[in-house]
């Protein structure tokens, strides 16, 4: 059942959307996501540095990532949420 459910959703974010329609926007979400995920040329010619420079820039950094450098006084967790819905 797993699986035919993860066919099925594959197959939906897979597919164009049908013209004339208006689909709701987390399904257009999960289809940009989807195409961006398996597009593997503009993976390997943009490489990490678009996904670090977003991170960094545009969420606050990764404390991860950035180890002593992040500064904690300069995040702000609300940002990052608001950010976060805003992303397409």
């Amino acid at each position: 059942m797993k699986t035919n459910l993860e066919n099925a959703l594959v197959d939906l974010i897979s597919s164009s959307p049908t013209n004339g329609t208006t689909e709701p926007k987390a399904i257009t979400n999960a289809r940009h996501w989807h195409n961006s995920c398996i597009n593997e040329s503009a993976i390997e010619e943009e490489g990490v540095d678009v996904i670090l420079s977003f991170i960094n820039k545009e969420l606050g950094g990764w404390p991860v990532l950035l180890g002593d450098t992040w500064n904690e006084s300069t995040f702000d967790f609300y940002r990052l949420i608001l950010k976060l819905s805003q992303t397409k």
